[in-house]
């Protein structure tokens, strides 16, 4: 594949950052669609489909499922259906991965400090409490 991009994307689904005896649980059931397009650069072969991952969640996230559709066959369809769906699974799975380390990461800041930038500016300051541990 020489070419190959995303035309549109859509994430629906619900996630949640839970808290369970002081550790912090990022939750989500999400479902993900995109329609691409790709060619092989030599103005020759191009196709355009979609792929659908139903299940993207902190359970199934070593192993997305991904419904794939292309409108055309051929070497381009076929690179698209190895090496993009790989390439749609390796970027879910590290987003996902980033955002439980910026959820921890926003739990190891000091209380006072999250507060403080949640405050609107005329907000009578908040008192921190320390989370058990």
């Amino acid at each position: 594949i020489a070419l190959a991009r995303v035309k549109s994307a859509e994430v629906t689904g619900e996630a949640s950052i839970n808290n369970r005896k002081g550790k912090i649980f990022l939750i989500y059931d999400l479902e993900v669609k995109l329609k691409w397009e790709a060619s092989d650069g030599e103005g020759g072969e191009a196709c355009k489909g979609s792929m659908k991952l139903p299940d993207v969640s902190a359970t199934m996230l070593d192993d997305l499922d991904c419904e794939f559709t292309c409108k055309s066959s051929g070497g381009v369809a076929t690179a698209m259906r190895k090496q993009g769906v790989a390439a749609v699974r390796r970027c879910i799975e590290e987003a996902m991965l980033r955002m439980q380390e910026e959820v921890r990461a926003e739990k190891a800041r000091p209380e006072a400090e999250a507060v403080a930038e949640t405050r609107p500016p005329n907000a009578t300051p908040a008192v921190a409490v320390p989370l058990p541990k």
